[in-house]
């Protein structure tokens, strides 16, 4: 999404360089975290790109310690935090 009105290209925190959407993988975990606000004008929904090795079985997500399916798309909603353990 774009700088909050009023602001210029660089951003509003004084870098280009911040990101919305931050993914991860290492070792048997992989998190997805969503910087975007819930209620402004950036808000924005993301999905975590499952590795292909991983696309056929169920991860344990560790925040709410439901089984996820990953044949689905894992969506991140706006200001969450996935952590899924993929086991070995």
């Amino acid at each position: 999404p774009p700088s909050p009105p009023g602001t210029d290209e660089w951003g509003w925190m004084g870098t280009p360089h911040r990101a919305w959407f931050y993914q991860l993988h290492y070792g048997d975990y992989l998190i997805g975290m969503n910087t975007t606000g819930k209620d402004n004008y950036q808000a924005s929904v993301y999905e975590l790109e499952v590795p292909e090795g991983y696309r056929d079985r169920e991860a344990i997500d560790l925040i709410s310690g439901r089984d996820v399916d990953l044949s689905r798309p894992v969506i991140v909603p706006p200001g969450s935090t996935v952590i899924l353990y993929l086991g070995p």
